[in-house]
């Protein structure tokens, strides 16, 4: 196991290049995960909405 942000786990998913399986595989990897905490819920709407609209988080 090892631990990750829930940013890390939100790039991932987010990421529109996924294949369907490979979507599926990264799902699976996470879920060997500790994911540090914000509300799951939150970040599963969060990944929906980057998925759909395309969003790229911009770093400073």
């Amino acid at each position: 196991s090892f631990i990750i942000s829930i940013i890390t786990k939100i790039e991932l998913l987010g990421w529109r290049m996924h294949t369907p399986g490979g979507f599926e595989k990264a799902k699976e990897f996470l879920e060997q995960a500790e994911v540090l905490p914000i509300d799951d819920e939150l970040a599963e709407l969060t990944i929906a909405i980057k998925r759909d609209n395309n969003i790229i988080w911009q770093t400073l």
